[in-house]
């Protein structure tokens, strides 16, 4: 029963942050511990998930549940675990010790601890405890955002640190009014008695969704506190904006739906508010790309609007008629997986053009079809899935979001979304033009930083196998989160 052994996903970056600190002057040794543990957290991710074996749980101090500190694996976990694992290992193949901030003896502690901090949020069972495991993911990513000698980066660092301070502020004071009103933090404890309180006092539950979702908006990146994003992440090295951009935000999106679609009952005044702001976000990122001339700027405000995306799918997790509501939690967590792996790779593949031409700005790049032909077809599969060409995975995901919003008659936001993919779609012909048309630029790619670039081209390539797998059979993945959403 190898899903018993679920702890095994805290255990991992733990030793491996642990013997990393314990070796810090030994790059070579750093890099076989990273790539060891991530490959083992992926590969008993995938052996879990292949088996069915999930829905086991512990309980901390032989606590009865309801009480004890909780860690739950059930379907939804093991799927998050499973992408979250893939980046794990991507980002350990990725980093090249010898660029930016990955050169910093203590980098690769932080690394492993910032996904400590992202396992414990994907198996807690208990709304304190997902606020506690928030905050060792954000206080590795405060250091990471920070480190260099780069003073616009600490400056755009700084803005980061300060809203989600403020986010854990509004997160910590929600526990607490929600502890207030129901005497309990457990998931399936709170489930029973926030709907019992709904009956009699609708407005004290619409006010603990809204505390709750503004301080899950400020982490994702929702409109209107997503300025910190473009702000920070192209300031980032590009392996450590890319796995930013594919899963922080995520996790605060995985939240409301782990909160809102199973916790909180189904309200439609929470529905529309939670729907009106993801279409704004979703119109705003996607315009804030098009006036962009860099290329991860472009990405980053793209972060935002498919933010808006999501939040559409869980905006409908809200809706009174159950069986949108459950089909909106199947599609939400459809789009995050693949958005997870697709703007990752976005980002990775902006590092490698950064590599070969020592800028992001698109005005002094040109010609990379030509001269780099394999790196733009790494680059076509993750942005046409962005797009949502068929058959590419983001297709499939945003058609499920279509067929929400006709089913529920919203038929403004089906415009919406049209909008939003013509202009995604805009944005990266501006990329392909401007970097992968015309003249091979004079730069010479160096042998040097040729062989540096051969372990970051394998991550490119590992998630566009996961993309094209998920774009060639999107059913399995389909039926798995229908399946979790029962």
């Amino acid at each position: 029963m190898i899903g018993q052994y679920f702890y095994l996903f805290l255990v991992f970056p733990l030793a491996a942050a642990a013997l990393c600190l314990l070796f810090r002057s030994k790059k070579e040794l750093k890099t076989f511990i990273s790539l060891g543990f991530s490959f083992l957290h992926f590969i008993v991710s995938l052996l879990i998930l292949v088996s069915g074996e999930y829905g086991a749980s512990i309980v901390a101090g032989d606590w009865p549940q309801g009480i004890g500190i909780t860690l739950k694996f059930d379907l939804l976990s093991n799927l998050m675990m499973t992408v979250v694992s893939a980046i794990y290992f991507a980002g350990s193949l990725y980093f090249v010790k010898a660029r930016t901030v990955e050169a910093n003896q203590n980098f690769d502690f932080l690394f492993h601890t910032l996904f400590l901090g992202l396992s414990g949020a994907f198996l807690t069972h208990d709304l304190f405890n997902l606020f506690v495991w928030f905050e060792v993911t954000l206080m590795s990513s405060y250091v990471l955002v920070v480190s260099g000698q780069n003073l616009l980066r600490v400056k755009a660092g700084l803005k980061y640190i300060i809203l989600n301070f403020i986010s854990g502020m509004l997160f910590l004071l929600s526990v607490g009014l929600v502890y207030k009103f129901t005497k309990t933090l457990d998931f399936s404890e709170l489930s029973i008695r926030l709907h019992s309180i709904y009956q009699t006092n609708p407005g004290v539950v619409r006010l603990l969704g809204l505390s709750l979702f503004g301080a899950f908006a400020i982490k994702s990146a929702f409109f209107p506190f997503f300025f910190w994003l473009p702000e920070s992440y192209p300031k980032l090295s590009p392996g450590l904006s890319g796995v930013f951009a594919g899963l922080l935000t995520k996790l605060g999106l995985y939240a409301m739906i782990r909160i809102f679609g199973q916790v909180f009952p189904a309200d439609q005044q929470l529905f529309n508010v939670f729907l009106i702001l993801s279409v704004l976000s979703l119109l705003i990122g996607v315009w804030g790309a098009v006036v962009q001339t860099k290329i991860r700027e472009i990405l980053s405000y793209h972060v935002i609007s498919q933010v808006g995306f999501i939040g559409i799918g869980v905006s409908f997790c809200m809706h009174p008629n159950i069986a949108i509501k459950k089909f909106a939690i199947a599609a939400s967590i459809f789009y995050i997986i693949h958005h997870i792996i697709v703007k990752t790779n976005l980002f990775f593949i902006a590092g490698l053009i950064e590599m070969r031409e020592k800028s992001e700005d698109l005005s002094t790049i040109s010609g990379l079809f030509r001269a780099y032909p394999f790196l733009a077809v790494l680059f076509l599969i993750p942005a046409g899935s962005l797009i949502g060409v068929p058959p590419l995975s983001g297709f499939w995901a945003k058609l499920n979001l279509f067929k929400i919003s006709i089913q529920a008659r919203e038929l403004w936001v089906v415009f919406a979304m049209i909008v939003g993919s013509f202009f995604t779609l805009f944005s990266m012909v501006k990329i392909w033009s401007a970097a992968f048309w015309g003249e091979v630029s004079e730069k010479q790619f160096d042998q040097t930083e040729k062989n540096k670039s051969m372990r970051p081209m394998l991550a490119c390539i590992f998630l566009a196998v996961i993309t094209l797998s998920l774009s060639v059979a999107p059913s399995w993945l389909q039926a798995l989160v229908l399946e979790m959403a029962q």
